[in-house]
């Protein structure tokens, strides 16, 4: 906000020379008066500008303040859904590692299984062999 301005010394704007009537020298007072009074009003008018101005610059700080929170609760609950979805993404991941180690586990067992059937069959041959040979 500007500083009121200081009232100066106006010179005198109506020269009043010494003859003059008394009407001339009144009418040369209320000139002087209606001057000192448009100057007044000049002044209060300037105070009013200046009052206004600086509510406008407060109401935008206001304004742009209020905008910034608002772009920064935006922001983090992008930051939140991100999160989230980055959570649920590793529990995805989780159950699918779980379910192929469950898959490769049990293909091991069949193979082992099928390994197991084989051996037994060798086994189970060599023996009718052997009894054959007997």
């Amino acid at each position: 906000m500007r500083a009121a301005r200081p009232r100066r010394a106006r010179p005198k704007l109506v020269a009043v020379p010494a003859t003059a009537a008394p009407e001339e020298v009144a009418a040369a007072e209320d000139a002087e008066e209606a001057a000192d009074e448009a100057e007044r009003e000049a002044d209060a008018a300037e105070d009013v500008a200046d009052l206004d101005a600086d509510e406008a610059a407060e109401d935008a700080e206001d304004e742009a303040d209020e905008a910034t929170e608002d772009w920064l609760e935006a922001a983090l609950d992008i930051d939140e859904e991100a999160l989230l979805a980055a959570e649920e993404a590793a529990e995805a991941l989780d159950v699918r590692l779980d379910e192929r180690e469950d898959a490769a586990a049990e293909d091991t067992e069949d193979e082992t299984e099928d390994e197991t059937d084989e051996a037994d069959a060798r086994e189970e041959e060599t023996e009718e062999d052997c009894d054959a040979d007997d």
